[in-house]
């Protein structure tokens, strides 16, 4: 088959500015040529016979040499492979012929070669390659192959010409790798054994005669034996191993990380030793370190013995068990360094080969050994325990800068032995301790993650045994420690423990400190009663640690069951902690009945692992006890107080789902009984307040009293029975939600609020756990929910659209669309009612006794077409008037109703939909979407017809927002009629209307690229903006500029200036004058920012410059924001960004702010909900606080900052050399350090009011100054007598016009010379004065002159030595000896002067004061 040469070809270009190319195609026009006039067919098989003819008969310019093998290396891979085979050893030969005399002798290896030769050997290097590649098994015996081999393998460590090296080096690795290299019946799928035999000569050649001069050639050579050492033999890698190890004595580290990068490949592929050769392995690499100087070859070498043991476990576990030790013995010292790269590196190969290595025999063997050479001295330790040996003298001082490096080891040995770190780790626990309390220890930190896994490796029990709390002890007691921090690390990490020791420790602990408590209360000791009851508290906060997951609670929980609900009863302030408790422990034992464990778990994860079979046993232990709790906690809500009661009814429904059904519709059907006989006691209407009159008798008014004293508790039983029944909800079946629909039913409609609410969360709850019931019902509970929607409370309204929110998302739910039916099922279910109806009297009738028969499932009666037709739109007018209430999470719900119902539509109608011939599925769900948005939007439009502002501003809105959300799904002819009759809209005179319209136009020109839906209405937009622009500057000015800035960049600033009203035009002028400032702004810092990097080469320069026009024309024609947040899918196909413009709508248009991203909330400890400030007084004002969230992420930073460094936690704070933190004194003499902050005086309010102003306005005068100094040297350069004292005085008076009249009065003392007092009521001023004030006005005039530019020794100080000098006495202020002017002098204004032609210098200066005074 003919193929044109441009697809054989393709990077060639007949009109390429490059002259390579360029001779490249006229050699291949000169070919194809050649091929038509043998009349041969233009494919690659042509090209290929005839340039490989052309070669052999040598029938070609000696300089077209290269040119030939760059288009037959081009056209090679296009050959077929049979057709390559066939000519193999001809292509094979020629090359050689090619290539030999760039490889023959080592001077034409290394010599320069010219880009003609580099081209001639790159491209028959690349050609020999491909030929062998090809070959089979059987071929490498021939001498071509292997001398075709060799050739490459000479090129591969050329020294000169990198890129033939590189070349040479990938086709190497491409034969080693081919499949006739490789022998399949060889262990490990060794190379063929000629192959090996030339790479292992020609590699031990190389290393066997290295020399200064040949480290590069031995380097790249390392390079190839990484790729072929695991295929060699094992005598032939032996071989290699020698002489690589011999390498690493030379001390070049670059070779030396090569040497080690080479062994190391042994241990990630597969290779045919055995575990006895990699244990010798090892014993070598552990007689030939690097030298300690070389820090990066002592990184690469502990690296290569880290893995060198990874890979042995694998393959012999058993021998690795014996020999494991060694390699924590040799790598120790690596922790005395000063170099961060080799400890951490160090650090984490000790926890990788702990993981990995010390396995269950190694734990089992080095535990049978400690407990057998007990008390023995001078015993061969077992492996184990050289290990542990070996990790605790790394808490010797020498490695005292590794510590925290030390202390993470010890916390991953914990951690891999687990329960069996007890005993054989007690010492390494002690001596934690001891370090603990040290003063010299600053890695507290550290050590207490250490004593987190212990805690959770041996538990409590072992834990206190080592290390006792003395909680009776003295705190200052240095031999019995009391170790009371202890209770608060372990509260927060006690997990999968016996809850045997709370009971047989800290129980009886809490009891004893309790009586101490009250016995020390009475004997008048408070504070030892306070800090008795804080560690009584402590004590019980320890029991959800023992709940979670407690290991024989089957055994244990029956003993402290009744203690538990005595505390229940009798002690409130430890309801919290153990109803919290008893939660936690029924909802982690049910997740983990329910989750399936992963497939592979590693060692350290094992020691604790509660299986499903007995998480079921346990939950059946705790289950029985669920009948005698459940009272108890009813019992117990009522006298609870709001905090309270929020943890009982958790742990009223978790003890609910572990109730057996009888038991449970037992409970259910006693608490129902009360509930109706409560709310026929009660009544469920809201009874008005009854006020004694004020003639009544002291008995009537004392039995009023009584009685007004004992009606609320009556009046809260209702509250709170239906309370309780919220934690039933969830578990109950569908006989007992009908009765208890039927009984809530009635509350919803109630005039009690409370009552109501509490019914509505019931409701809300049936929704979103019984779909099927709702489903059954669904036209009722719509018909409940929607009447009256508006004239309710908003937080009724609330539950009520939660209500709507749960039924809406189940019918989008897949697995709840079975429930509803199509209309011929309908038909068929109406039909057969009837009969059954019929039939179920029959056997009533026939049958006496009662039976019981398993109901089939009930499908909802209501169809598809019923559910678009009836239930969408009735809901959806009040759900539009929702979204303006004032109530933020009601609008939050009411908007997500919205969205909601438009994916309900588009699921209805892809249901309805019907596949029609030559369309295939996608399209006909594609344009049911359609039609179903299309179909919504149209019912939203009905709101527009509303008498009401309100309702029509809040359809608009809508409207709004399901164009924002569907966009994909409306054609822009629809908006465009839609837009149309929005439009009209903008003559009503109401301005929330107007702001709507103006919303969804934004929307519209974000979402859609096409103008066409606006541009036939542009003029009205524009007239409408020019008008309420001018009617109400300060309500739209905001949005009137954001819609012409869209506007402008849509459609041109011409078209919309043309159709922009006279008097506004100058609107639309500013507004492309801010643009075009904009602009340049952005040039300017684009331009500075390439200024900045003048030390760059000319390639680099010319490429930024590219870049950047690259970027500017990218720039001008993305240059429309609403067009890069569509980001359409012909450009990538995602979605459109909304970073920027949505959460500008959102805020903008539905009144919602937008959500804060995680660079907003990263260090915000408060968060606002909208416009409305927080009540801290309410008790939902917690849920605004998100300190905790904040303080999570400060500490994530801080531990990934740790694993950057290698797991070192940095202290943020400072301390001094006994760990101890530093608080900078408030009255320190240092005055470096910060002072202590004070209430700002007046004074400083006055100064730092218009700071910003100040500062500009300084710079200026200083520029300003400083030309007038230059002026006024050059104007009097020849007057001898000036000097730079007389310009800085002169100038000194034209700062001190910049200080207020204040200042000067406050300043008076000092005018010049900073020694002079106030002329006016100087000795009044100083007996009236303070030296507190004298120094406050003179800080706050020095702070004063510092922001404004003005130099403060001019005032104060003689500007030579800087010294204070003082002046005596006088009116005034007196005159310097080298002083020309008198003091108080100035220059007249003549106009003579401005005259450059005359040159007249001001050189006049005209006193202003007199002998008696001042003028």
């Amino acid at each position: 088959m003919s193929k044109t040469i441009s697809e054989l070809f393709p990077s060639l270009r007949e009109n390429s500015s490059s002259e390579t190319n360029k001779r490249l195609y006229a050699v291949l026009t000169a070919v194809t040529d050649l091929i038509r006039f043998n009349k041969a067919p233009i494919n690659a098989t042509s090209y290929f016979a005839i340039i490989l003819k052309t070669i052999t008969e040598n029938k070609h310019k000696e300089n077209q040499t290269h040119d030939l093998l760059k288009l037959f290396s081009l056209i090679l891979p296009q050959v077929s492979i049979p057709i390559i085979k066939n000519q193999a050893v001809n292509v094979i030969l020629q090359m050689i012929n090619r290539l030999e005399k760039y490889v023959t002798t080592e001077t034409a290896l290394n010599s320069t070669m010219s880009n003609d030769e580099q081209s001639l050997v790159k491209s028959g290097t690349y050609i020999l390659g491909y030929v062998l590649v090809l070959a089979e098994s059987n071929q490498w015996s021939t001498p071509e192959y292997l001398r075709g081999y060799s050739y490459i393998l000479k090129l591969s460590v050329n020294n000169q010409q990198s890129k033939i090296r590189q070349k040479a080096a990938e086709q190497v690795i491409l034969i080693l790798n081919s499949i006739g290299a490789i022998q399949t019946n060889a262990k490990g799928g060794g190379v063929h054994k000629h192959l090996a035999n030339v790479t292992s000569q020609f590699s031990h050649e190389i290393f066997a005669n290295v020399t200064h001069e040949t480290m590069g050639t031995s380097f790249y050579a390392l390079n190839i034996v990484t790729e072929a050492l695991c295929l060699l033999p094992p005598s032939l890698i032996s071989l290699l191993l020698e002489d690589i190890i011999k390498l690493t004595s030379l001390s070049n580290s670059a070779l030396t990380i090569a040497c080690y990068k080479a062994i190391g490949s042994l241990f990630f592929k597969t290779n045919p030793l055995i575990g006895a050769n990699i244990q010798q392995l090892i014993e070598v690499l552990f007689q030939h370190p690097p030298s300690g100087i070389d820090y990066k070859s002592t990184v690469s070498y502990t690296e290569l013995l880290t893995q060198s043991y990874l890979y042995f476990v694998k393959l012999e576990p058993k021998l690795c068990n014996q020999h494991v030790h060694k390699y924590f013995s040799i790598l120790m010292n690596n922790f005395g360094s000063d170099k961060a790269e080799i400890t951490n590196c160090t650090m984490n190969g000790f926890k990788s080969v702990i993981y990995e290595c010390v396995n269950s025999e190694v734990i089992q063997q080095g535990i049978y050994s400690f407990q057998q050479g007990s008390g023995q001295t001078n015993r061969e330790l077992s492996p184990l325990e050289s290990i542990i040996s070996t990790i605790e003298s790394g808490l010797r001082l020498t490695f005292k800068s590794s510590w925290d490096l030390v202390l993470m080891i010890i916390c991953a040995l914990f951690e891999q032995l687990g329960p069996n770190s007890y005993p054989i780790m007690n010492n390494t626990l002690i001596g934690l301790d001891q370090l603990y309390h040290s003063p010299d220890f600053h890695y507290q930190t550290h050590c207490r993650q250490v004593f987190i896994q212990v805690l959770a490796s041996i538990g409590p029990k072992n834990f206190l045994s080592i290390l006792p709390l003395n909680l009776e002890s003295h705190p200052n007691d240095k031999v019995k420690i009391n170790r009371n921090w202890l209770l608060p690390l372990m509260r927060d990490n006690i997990k999968y423990t016996q809850l045997s020791f709370f009971i047989e420790y800290f129980y009886p602990m809490a009891l004893g400190m309790k009586e101490r408590g009250k016995q020390v209360e009475m004997d008048g000791r408070l504070v030892e009663a306070k800090n008795l009851e804080i560690l009584y508290s402590q004590v019980w906060d320890l029991l959800p640690g023992f709940l979670n997951h407690p290991l024989d609670s089957d055994v244990s929980f029956k003993v402290i069951a009744r203690n538990l609900g005595v505390a229940l009863s009798d002690e409130p302030g430890l309801r919290i902690v153990i109803c919290a408790a008893l939660t936690q422990m029924i909802n982690k034992l049910k997740d983990t009945q329910i989750t399936k464990p992963p497939v592979y778990i590693p060692l350290r994860k094992q020691h604790h692992l509660v299986t499903q079979e007995r998480a079921t046993q346990l939950l059946k232990s705790v289950s029985v006890f669920a009948k005698n709790y459940l009272p108890i906690l009813f019992n117990i809500f009522p006298t609870s107080n709001q905090d309270q009661r929020y943890y009982i009814l958790n742990a009223i429904e978790a003890f609910v789902s572990i109730t057996d059904s009888t038991n449970l519709n037992t409970i259910f059907n006693s608490l129902i009984t009360k509930l109706v006989e409560a709310l026929t006691l009660e009544g469920i209407e809201k009874k008005p307040t009854t006020t004694n009159s004020m003639d009544t008798t002291t008995t009537t008014t004392a039995t009023t009293t009584t009685t007004t004293t004992t009606t609320p508790k009556e009046k809260t039983k209702k509250y709170y029975l239906t309370d309780l029944t919220i934690g039933f909800v969830k578990h109950l079946d569908e006989e007992n939600i009908k009765v208890l629909y039927k009984i809530i039913k009635p509350q919803l409609k109630c005039s009690d609020p409370g009552l109501q609410k509490r019914s509505y969360k019931i409701l809300v709850k049936i929704c979103e756990y019984h779909e099927s019931f709702i489903l059954q019902n669904l036209t009722k509970i719509k018909a409940l929910l929607v009447s009256n929607l508006m004239q309710s409370p908003s937080t009724v309204k609330k539950t009520r659209l939660k209500c709507l929110r749960e039924i809406i998302i189940s019918l989008t739910k897949s697995s709840y669309n079975k429930h509803l039916l199509t209309e011929e099922e309908l038909e068929l279910a109406a039909i057969n009612e009837n009969e059954k109806q019929q039939l179920d009297s029959n056997n009533n009738n026939n049958n006496n006794t009662t039976t019981t028969t398993i109901k089939p499932k009930v499908k909802a009666n209501i169809g598809w077409v019923q559910l678009k037709t009836k239930f969408i739109p009735s809901l959806i007018p009040e759900i539009i008037l929702c979204t303006k209430e004032t109530n933020v999470k009601c609008r939050e719900i009411a908007n997500e109703l919205i969205i909601e119902i438009g994916k309900v539509m588009c699921l209805i109608s892809a249901k309805l939909a019907k596949q029609k011939r030559g369309i295939s599925m996608e399209d006909t769900i594609t344009l049911a979407h359609n039609e179903a948005i299309h179909e919504y939007l149209q019912l939203m439009m009905a709101g527009l017809a509303s008498i009401t502002p309100h309702m029509v501003s809040a359809s608009i809105v809508s409207i709004a927002r399901v164009i924002h959300e569907f966009y994909r799904d409306i054609s822009e002819e629809f908006v465009g009629q839609l837009v149309t009759t929005v439009l009209v809209l903008l003559a009503s005179p109401h301005r929330e209307i107007v702001k709507a319209v103006f919303g969804l136009v934004r929307v519209v020109i974000a979402t859609f690229k096409d103008t066409k839906s606006i541009e036939s209405q542009l003029e009205v937009l524009i007239n409408g903006l020019a008008k309420w622009g001018g009617i109400d500057k300060n309500y739209f000015r905001t949005i009137v500029q954001i819609l012409l800035e869209r506007l402008i960049k849509r459609f041109g600033f011409d078209q919309i200036y043309q159709l922009v009203p006279e008097d506004f035009k100058k609107v639309v002028t500013n507004i492309r004058k801010k643009n075009e400032k904009k602009e340049k702004a952005k040039e300017l810092l684009r331009n500075g920012g390439n200024s900045e990097n003048m030390d760059e080469n000319d390639d680099t320069k010319s490429q930024k410059s590219k870049k950047n026009k690259k970027s500017k024309k990218n720039g001008d024609d993305n240059d429309d924001d609403d067009e890069q947040m569509l980001a359409s899918d012909e450009e990538g196909g995602s979605d459109r960004d909304h970073s920027e413009d949505d959460a500008d709508i959102e805020e903008f248009l539905f009144n919602v702010k937008p959500k804060k991203t995680k660079k907003d909330t990263k260090d915000n400890f408060l968060i606002k909900e909208g416009e409305d400030p927080i009540d801290f007084l309410d008790r939902n004002a917690f849920s605004h606080l998100s300190a905790k969230a904040a303080a999570d992420i400060v500490a994530k930073q801080i531990f990934a900052k740790a694993a950057k460094n290698g797991g070192k936690l940095q202290n943020p704070f400072q301390l001094d050399e006994d760990g101890r933190m530093i608080i900078e004194s408030s009255d320190s003499e240092d005055e470096g350090k910060r002072k202590r902050e004070r209430k700002k005086s007046f004074l400083d309010q006055v100064f730092e009011e218009n700071e910003e102003a100040y500062e500009r306005k300084a710079g200026y005068h200083v520029t300003k100054a400083k030309g007038l100094k230059n002026k006024f040297k050059q104007d009097n350069h020849d007057d001898s007598d000036y000097s730079d004292d007389d310009v800085d005085e002169n100038l000194s008076r034209y700062n001190d016009d910049l200080k207020s009249n204040f200042t000067r009065r406050t300043n008076a003392k000092s005018v010049r010379g900073g020694g002079a007092k106030s002329v006016i009521g100087s000795k009044s001023v100083k007996s009236t004065r303070t030296n507190k004030n004298e120094g406050r006005i003179e800080t706050a005039t020095l702070r004063y002159n510092r922001v404004r530019g003005v130099d403060h020794l001019v005032n104060y100080q003689d500007r030579d030595n800087k010294s204070t000098k003082t002046v005596a006495k006088t009116k005034g202020d007196n005159r310097k000896r080298d002083q020309k002017f008198e003091p108080y002098s100035y220059i007249k204004l003549d106009p003579k002067a401005l005259n450059k032609r005359k040159g007249s210098k001001p050189t006049t200066f005209t006193n202003i004061k007199k002998k008696g005074g001042r003028k």
